[in-house]
């Protein structure tokens, strides 16, 4: 499957929106249709070379969606949740 992302592949380069190859969904893990996504203060860190990262990175893991696909091992989240997803936590049916 395939996902579109914004992604730099060093600092202070410009972003760029790319066609990724998903991996095959780990047993613990959602996946999730974006509906919106931020530029948060560590994504901009990032893009400056302020802090240290492994590049090329996707930008924006703080967003919003629907929950697609989830992983055998997850119990309480279902396919048709709708999720908040930040640096700290997933919200669940909060939107």
């Amino acid at each position: 499957m395939q996902s579109r992302a914004a992604v730099i592949d060093s600092p202070g380069e410009h972003v760029k929106i790319e066609k990724l190859e998903l991996a095959k969904l780990p047993a613990h893990c959602l996946l999730v249709r974006t509906a919106v996504s931020g530029i948060c203060g560590t994504d901009l860190h990032t893009l400056q070379g302020s802090i240290g990262a492994d590049f090329p990175v996707v930008l924006g893991y703080e967003s919003a969606g629907s929950v697609v696909e989830v992983g055998s091992d997850v119990k309480h989240i279902s396919k048709t949740g709708r999720v908040a997803i930040s640096s700290e936590a997933l919200i669940i049916d909060a939107l």
